[in-house]
């Protein structure tokens, strides 16, 4: 084999190389871009579903899960499954930690509420709201 055969067998393999890296480094790129537009969107996303729509939603899943289950534990993960699985199909980042502590301390209050002759959805962001610290 002569040298410029050589070279002309490395100049090939090397152009093969170079196109393979140029079209690695724009599948990248694409894939950042189609990453960032996504977060943007769910951004989006998030700020149209307002919070009351939320609370009634756990309103309705709460009532369904004193109808389906006596214990507080169950109630409180059916309701918890629930918002999750909203959350998911709307693409809104899901809090477990404050959602379940809401919820715990709602479906807590629930009681209290009726006990004492309240509306409980007059007073349902009054008693989420005391997660907040």
């Amino acid at each position: 084999m002569e040298i410029f055969e050589k070279i002309e067998v490395i100049v090939g393999i090397a152009v093969v190389i170079i196109t393979a890296l140029a079209t690695l480094v724009g599948l990248v790129i694409k894939f950042a871009n189609d990453l960032k537009i996504a977060k943007e969107m769910a951004k989006q996303l998030q700020g149209k579903v307002d919070v009351a729509d939320i609370v009634v939603l756990i309103k309705d899943f709460v009532i369904d899960a004193e109808e389906l289950f006596s214990d507080n534990g169950q109630r409180e993960k059916y309701v918890l499954d629930k918002l999750e699985t909203f959350c998911i199909y709307k693409g809104i980042v899901f809090d477990g930690k404050y959602w379940s502590e809401a919820i715990a301390t709602y479906i807590e209050g629930v009681n209290d509420l009726i006990s004492a002759g309240k509306d409980v959805v007059d007073d349902i962001q009054d008693i989420i709201g005391k997660t907040k610290k």
